[in-house]
């Protein structure tokens, strides 16, 4: 058996497909009128959607003794209930996500539980917010892990 002999040259097409999945790059030749996908290419992938607000800061009061925070965003000024809020569990997180938290005031405690179970928070101390301080966190796929604080206020 001999070599197969050659295609004749084609050109070679990029497009956004349309027809099921507008994300979709697709690459094909063209001959004529006629247009041969050859495979999809590249998926294209979005910054993962949270509560549908990718990024975009979202507002949470917590409710009186909450001591869980869902997250809704990647970003969350937290407000505090007047009697005082001590955070161990943040639920929702995807795995490598980071949930950057700006507090308005000092009745948010977020606590150390250092048990890395599912959801909880491991810092380095125990953080308790106030008017313009921010606490970073990296999920790893069970728990929170701490990335930074900062004092702004």
């Amino acid at each position: 058996m001999g070599r197969p002999s050659p295609r004749p040259k084609q050109d070679i097409f990029a497009w956004v497909g349309d027809d099921d999945d507008s994300s979709t790059y697709k690459i094909g030749t063209a001959s004529d009128t006629e247009l041969d996908i050859l495979t999809p290419v590249v998926k294209m992938v979005a910054e993962p959607q949270i509560g549908g607000l990718a990024g975009a800061n979202a507002a949470v009061t917590l409710a009186a003794a909450a001591t869980v925070i869902a997250v809704t965003s990647k970003v969350m000024t937290v407000t505090g209930d007047g009697g005082g809020n001590t955070i161990g569990t943040i639920t929702g997180g995807i795995d490598g996500m980071t949930l950057t938290l700006i507090f308005v005031d000092t009745n948010v405690t977020i606590t150390d539980l250092t048990t890395e179970a599912a959801d909880t928070v491991n810092l380095s101390a125990a953080f308790t917010g106030a008017s313009g301080t921010v606490l970073s966190l990296v999920y790893d796929g069970t728990s929170w892990r701490e990335v930074s604080r900062s004092v702004n206020g």
